[in-house]
């Protein structure tokens, strides 16, 4: 039985670390979750909104199909940036450790959140400065410079200070008053933030658990 429910909490606790980001494939870019070569499977209905946007800052309808695994986006223009709300529900974790459910239905609870993930994939990096989509909690990319990237963290449009950015589980930078930092990187980049607040009468969970997600090629 402790076997079992250490294994129950690994694999929540795995789960819980992962990030859903965008792979690009050229003009397209697909849906993987997990962090670096980690290819792990996801429920395709966690896909609540798929965004596109081309070089002027419009927005351009985008084409969902699948490689057999993943999601792929596409767009009916040429999009510089592409972006995904991802919505993995209720989560709650009890002494058996984490479980994809709402508090109203577990037992035992510790915790609980909702846990929404939103990333983008910069196809042309240069032509995305600047260009946010507007999601909840997004990293924006202002200054690139080589293989150094500046980015402005927002939280519903709102600069976000003294947030963590982590590249694949390492810590990188912090966020300044003007919830912006500079990161360097050696090849693809796969930036994440995280922000947590409270939920206010929300019979499935206690609290919002955000992530922002870029990737470059």
């Amino acid at each position: 039985m402790w076997r079992q429910w250490l294994m129950v909490l690994a694999v929540g606790q795995m789960a819980l670390a992962h990030d859903f980001w965008l792979k690009p494939q050229g003009q397209k870019a697909a849906i993987w979750y997990g962090h670096a070569s980690e290819d792990s499977d996801y429920d395709r209905g966690n896909l609540k909104k798929a965004l596109a946007m081309n070089a002027k800052g419009d927005s351009l309808k985008v084409i969902q199909s699948s490689d057999g695994k993943h999601v792929v986006l596409s767009s009916d223009g040429e999009a510089v940036q592409l972006a995904v709300e991802m919505d993995t529900g209720f989560w709650v974790k009890t002494v058996q450790g984490w479980k994809n459910e709402s508090k109203r239905t577990a037992s035992g609870v510790l915790l609980s959140e909702w846990s929404l993930y939103y990333s983008k994939v910069l196809l042309k990096p240069d032509a995305c400065l600047n260009k946010p989509f507007g999601q909840q909690l997004e990293l924006v990319p202002i200054a690139l410079h080589g293989k150094s990237l500046k980015v402005r963290l927002l939280l519903q449009g709102k600069a976000l200070a003294d947030v963590k950015l982590y590249d694949e589980h390492q810590k990188v930078a912090d966020t300044d008053p003007a919830g912006e930092a500079t990161v360097a990187y050696s090849q693809a980049l796969v930036l994440s933030a995280s922000y947590r607040q409270p939920l206010v009468n929300n019979p499935d969970a206690d609290r919002l658990n955000l992530h922002a997600v870029l990737s470059l090629p």
